[in-house]
């Protein structure tokens, strides 16, 4: 915002320029045009007349100064004979050595404004000096009659030259004021570089001095000036011939006209190189950094090539990893499932076994009472008939006595025999049951067995399927842990691309290298 309110300042104060400028060139030619024509328009003279160009260049103080020294001459040389060409021919040469050419009028030519009204006065003081030794012979004859006409025009130029002074002062007021305006841009212009100072010291150093010395410049000028005002002008004037006064009027008037035209083009010159060397300075940076861009980007392409190569090939890698471990932990899950499955199919088998054995037992039991009981009951069988067989031998009776003894006897044979017999089968009956329940026991036996190996087993592989579990869930982890890194690295764009290895925790109290 300063900067802009600083160029804001600088823009209005451009324009007032420019605007007194407008003035001061309305005031000179008002001024011109009210000043009479000059003190030899009422000689009838032998003037030559100039071609097109050197009427239209006549507004430059060099050329002018030529043409009025060439009237002058022209007159002079006139002789009582008429020998005006040869008159001519001398000045023409003169010309050509003293006269630069048209090209170099046109080039801007930096003038001293200190000293200009002083070199301009010497310059033509130099140009009467060096006129040739012809002038000494004529003199004699023409000063008589240029006393006369002299003497007579004296009077009008007095009123001319206090007029002539009056806007000479103006003027040095004007010119007073415009380089007093051009000391405050110029100081502008040195606060708006003095913070800036810091950042570009050897440029604005630069432009900080030629802004001090052209402030000096115009500070001198101004003193001059105001001592140009305050001297008197009618001492000065009294001391210089009525000639020299209109020659340096006229060419106080263009060198005026031409230090403003000067001045704009000096302001605008200055923008302008200034807008080049920002331009410069910009190029030069460009042109820097792209050969910075064209050095480093090679190196940076192939170090990102190979880093986003290597990088990729890993991730591809960790993803092929991950998938197999997902794959293993879901095979792992169903075989988990399957032996949790398997672990209840036995559990509720070996519940049933028991049921059995219990029932088999409590079997086992009764048919062992049943057995103590038949046996029981043999033995008694078998201690009867000895005890009955005793009294029938010590009876002596009749023969129909012993047939129905016998008889008796005979029948409880056959019932004893009988007996016998459904005893035999109830025993044969019971062995085949035991044979029978002790094959069952010792199937039950081998189940059981087999159901406790079984459940060591699931026992073991359900402990093997956790560790595994674990050693995936802690793979995993690490895998993360490395997509992880290396999502970093690319970030950063971490220069280590030499590979890397990590260790991982395989869930047995053990790590292993991963690659």
């Amino acid at each position: 915002m300063k900067l802009q309110s600083r160029l804001e300042q600088e823009e209005e104060a451009k324009a007032a320029l420019l605007s007194r400028i407008q003035r001061l060139t309305k005031l000179i030619l008002v001024s011109t045009k009210s000043t009479p024509a000059s003190r030899f328009s009422h000689r009838p003279n032998l003037r030559r007349r100039h071609s097109f160009g050197e009427e239209e260049l006549a507004y430059l103080p060099h050329r002018k100064r030529d043409l009025i020294l060439e009237d002058e001459d022209t007159e002079l040389y006139v002789s009582l004979d008429g020998s005006v060409e040869n008159n001519e021919n001398a000045l023409k040469e003169e010309k050509k050595t003293k006269k630069p050419g048209l090209l170099n009028w046109l080039k801007p030519r930096k003038r001293d404004s200190i000293s200009g009204a002083s070199d301009k006065s010497s310059d033509i003081h130099t140009l009467y000096k060096q006129k040739p030794d012809i002038l000494n012979s004529h003199q004699g004859a023409r000063l008589d009659q240029e006393i006369n006409n002299e003497d007579t025009f004296l009077q009008q130029e007095s009123c001319l030259i206090s007029i002539k002074t009056i806007d000479q002062i103006d003027l040095l007021r004007e010119q007073q004021k415009i380089l007093s305006e051009e000391i405050a841009i110029h100081l502008s212009a040195l606060k708006r570089l003095s913070p800036e100072a810091a950042s570009e010291r050897e440029f604005i150093n630069v432009e900080i001095n030629r802004l001090n010395e052209q402030i000096e410049l115009k500070n001198d000028q101004i003193k001059l000036l105001q001592d140009k005002i305050a001297n008197p002008v009618d001492e000065v004037e009294k001391t210089r011939p009525v000639s020299e006064l209109e020659l340096e009027a006229q060419l106080n008037e263009k060198s005026f006209q031409l230090e403003v035209k000067s001045g704009d083009n000096r302001v605008l010159q200055e923008q302008l190189s200034e807008k080049i060397n920002d331009c410069e300075e910009l190029q030069n940076t460009i042109n820097s950094l792209k050969e910075q861009l064209s050095e480093i980007n090679p190196e940076k392409n192939e170090k990102t090539t190979l880093l986003c190569e290597a990088q990729a090939l890993e991730i591809e890698e960790l993803k092929h990893k991950v998938s197999e471990l997902t794959e293993s932990n879901e095979q792992l899950q169903s075989r988990n499932k399957k032996l949790a499955e398997d672990s209840s199919y036995a559990k509720g088998l070996a519940s049933a076994a028991a049921v059995e054995l219990k029932a088999l037992s409590e079997e086992v039991a009764k048919l062992m009472n049943h057995n103590e009981k038949l046996s029981a009951e043999l033995a008694s069988h078998k201690n009867s008939p000895l005890q009955r067989s005793r009294p029938m031998g010590s009876t002596k009776n009749g023969h129909g006595r012993k047939d129905h003894i016998t008889n008796n006897f005979r029948q409880k044979e056959v019932h004893n025999n009988n007996n016998n017999n459904n005893n035999n089968n109830t025993q044969v009956e019971l062995k085949r049951e035991l044979a029978l329940s002790r094959e069952r026991e010792l199937n039950y036996e081998a189940v059981l067995s087999e159901k406790d190996e079984r459940e060591l087993e699931l026992q073991r592989t359900v402990e093997e399927s956790k560790q595994r579990e674990a050693y995936l869930e802690n793979e995993l982890a690490n895998m993360w842990i490395l997509v992880a890194k290396l999502k970093k690295g690319e970030s950063e764009e971490s220069s280590g691309g030499d590979g890397f290895e990590s260790e991982r925790w395989n869930g047995i109290g053990e790590r292993k290298e991963f690659v």
